[in-house]
């Protein structure tokens, strides 16, 4: 818990933590009362084999949550899948909200695109590159997964910077 005010709780996607809100959490922390968590089974929150990471069950324990921390009306801010988990809490777990944001909302069937199911079922591991089409299309995949369109050299540039499994990038300078 960050700051005094409103407050805010920030749920993050996957796969992700709730480190990646250490930008946001501070400057919000300004003017409200900032909650981050961990979703089950990701930064430091409990996982182990057979846990049950679904939706229902994240939905229930972010209600969970906002009961334990006494919340009356918190704002609810989800990135990707935890977008969902959000509207989740709000609308079926019936957690009564001032403001819902989501951001990159992984929230509409399919979540995973008939594109990236074929990109699936042709690429059984990453050994199996570079494969010039299926790298093309993962470039255009990557490209438009964000919000603004990021152009082939700055997606290049990130799979180089973090690096590519099996060697060296075969994308394109």
């Amino acid at each position: 818990m960050f700051g005094t005010g409103p407050a805010v709780v920030l749920t993050h996607g996957t796969p992700s933590r709730s480190l990646v809100w250490r930008n946001v959490a501070p400057r919000l922390a300004e003017r409200h009362t900032v909650y981050v968590w961990d979703l089950l089974g990701f930064g430091d929150s409990e996982r182990h084999v057979e846990q049950d990471v679904s939706l229902v069950t994240h939905g229930r324990v972010l209600a969970a949550l906002v009961e334990q921390w006494k919340l009356e009306r918190p704002a609810l801010i989800g990135h990707d899948i935890g977008a969902a988990v959000i509207l989740r809490a709000h609308l079926l777990e019936e957690v009564p909200v001032s403001h819902l944001g989501l951001i990159d909302g992984v929230v509409v069937a399919p979540w995973i695109t008939p594109r990236t199911r074929q990109m699936q079922r042709q690429t059984p591991s990453w050994v199996s590159l570079p494969d010039p089409d299926l790298e093309a299309q993962i470039v255009e995949h990557l490209r438009s997964a964000t919000v603004s369109r990021l152009g082939r050299g700055r997606v290049s540039r990130s799979v180089r910077a973090v690096g590519w499994p099996g060697g060296p990038s075969p994308l394109p300078a």
